[in-house]
């Protein structure tokens, strides 16, 4: 029969087993993680539908959030473009829009063209539009906003005639002047209904 092997022959073969199976397992680790480490861009979106609505947190008519920037002028025209830290706006005067994008991609839509409405109500008198009263804003969507408000501007117990509705779990947001919406701006959807300061 033969003899068996040495503990230090024996101590140094499962040292080495134990080292490849770290080795091992520390290498599948990586490979199953590493796709969540690394930023992943948003899916592009295709454009919406050519129309005239406003779908807050998604689109301006064709032009959606996410929706890759190129598309916009072959389908409105030559826009003046202004770079702004990492992003770059799309200035749209005589249409009444300017759109925000980073990385290539829309991330925001700013409506000053009365044409464009919030809503699919029947009655046209119900749909919100630039130029509306602030107090079809608050009918159709609440209370809880965030309002900002002109410091200058303000008066002892309100905002003043210039401030900002914020709807950030809508993606909507609404200027207005002397109680008339004077913009609006789509975003994506920045809060859960839960995370609403009350």
């Amino acid at each position: 029969m033969s003899e068996p092997p040495a503990p230090r022959r024996i101590h140094l073969i499962l040292s080495i087993f134990l080292i490849l199976t770290l080795l091992l397992g520390s290498l599948v680790a990586i490979s199953l993680w590493q796709p969540l480490l690394r930023p992943q861009a948003s899916p592009v979106k295709r454009p919406g539908p050519f129309d005239a609505r406003i779908i807050p947190g998604m689109r301006v008519s064709f032009i959606t959030i996410a929706m890759d920037a190129q598309f916009i002028e072959s389908h409105l025209g030559k826009a003046t473009l202004r770079p702004h830290q990492d992003s770059l706006f799309y200035l749209f005067p005589k249409l009444g829009l300017n759109i925000s994008t980073h990385k290539g991609q829309v991330t925001s839509i700013l409506v000053t063209n009365p044409q464009y409405t919030v809503g699919s109500a029947p009655n046209p008198q119900n749909l919100i539009r630039v130029g509306q009263d602030v107090e079809l804003v608050l009918r159709a969507f609440g209370d809880t906003y965030d309002a900002e408000g002109d410091p200058e501007a303000a008066s002892p117990g309100g905002l003043g005639s210039r401030y900002t509705l914020h709807y950030w779990n809508q993606g909507i947001h609404f200027g207005i002047f002397q109680d008339r919406v004077q913009y609006i701006l789509v975003t994506s959807n920045l809060l859960e209904p839960s995370d609403l300061p009350l």
